[in-house]
This record gives structure tokens, C-alpha cells and sequence, in this order.
């Protein structure tokens, strides 16, 4: 496993659902709304912020799937690839 400063991680929940996503004591996350255009909002902001944290790692727990989440999802993607 790499090993990384814990002190540069920081984690998105999905707020309403029993999350999968286990964020450590003292790491910082946010809890995104549980809705598509909630979590889109809540997500571009939160990843603004984070951003300005100059983080190692982002740990994402993945929002829902079908209506309304694809464009959350690619988002993500995207995110990921950068």
C-alpha cells in the first residue's frame, strides 16, 4: 500500500445514506446532500476548498446511480483523472 501523510487527507460523504466511506478521526470531510442537484452544488464547492488544501488524497464516497446522478458521476470522473 502507498503510504501517504494522513494530515493530506480529507474525504465527501454522502449525507442521508449509512455511509461506506470510514474518514479517521481529525481527517476532514464533508457531507454532500443526498440529492442530484444538491450534491452537484454542495460538489463543486467542496471540491473547490478542498483543492486549496493541496491534499495528497481525496477520498470519495460515490453518490447514487441512474436519473439525475450522471452528470454528478462524470464529474467525478473527471475529477479523478486530473
Amino acid at each position: 500500500a502507498a503510504a501517504w501523510d494522513e494530515s493530506r487527507v480529507a474525504g465527501l460523504r454522502v449525507g442521508g445514506l449509512v455511509s461506506r466511506l470510514r474518514v479517521a478521526e481529525g481527517v476532514p470531510h464533508v457531507r454532500l446532500p443526498n440529492t442530484p442537484p444538491d450534491y452537484a452544488r454542495g460538489l463543486y464547492a467542496a471540491l473547490r476548498d478542498l483543492d486549496r488544501m493541496q491534499l495528497d488524497r481525496l477520498l470519495v464516497e460515490l453518490p447514487g446511480e441512474g436519473t439525475g446522478w450522471e452528470a454528478v458521476n462524470d464529474r467525478l470522473r473527471r475529477a479523478c483523472s486530473r
